[in-house]
């Protein structure tokens, strides 16, 4: 929350307040701007990015896939580009950061975090028992680096 939203909460002036987030939700989303080539984006502290793209399972939908140092952890799915630039600025995803996927790729966490995550979508799919999966994340532990 800026400065400005702040004072007009302290104040308890609602109507100006919403007023204010108005306007920096628009000034956000402007920073962004057209991402219809796909776009990444950092979060304020540049330890999170998301990256803003057409969605491939579903054409004519678009996708917000989020990720950090440790992988991708997640995604949303929006029925519009405007829909999707308005989620990533809501969350504060606003600086362009182009190369973060290539930098973070193919790092050992990068990699270890996305096995991972394949592990316990196969668990929660019922194709690999907990003891399975901890097996498995044990041996892609013991690899030598």
């Amino acid at each position: 929350m800026s400065p400005e939203s702040e004072r007009l909460l302290r104040a308890g002036d609602l109507d100006g307040l919403l007023a204010q987030l108005e306007e920096e939700q628009h000034a956000r989303v402007a920073a962004i701007g057209d991402v219809s080539n796909g776009a990444i984006l950092s979060n304020n502290s540049g330890t999170r990015w998301v990256f803003l793209l057409p969605d491939m399972t579903t054409p004519g939908k678009w996708r917000l896939q989020r990720f950090d140092a440790n992988g991708f952890s997640g995604h949303m799915i929006f029925n519009s580009q405007e829909e999707l630039v308005a989620e990533a600025a809501r969350e504060d995803f606003i600086t362009h950061d182009p190369t973060a996927l290539d930098r973070l790729q193919c790092s050992p966490s990068f990699q270890r975090g996305n096995f991972l995550t394949d592990l316990v979508g196969q668990v929660n799919a019922g194709d690999l028992s907990h003891a399975e999966a901890d097996r498995l994340l044990a041996e892609y532990d013991a690899q030598p680096a």
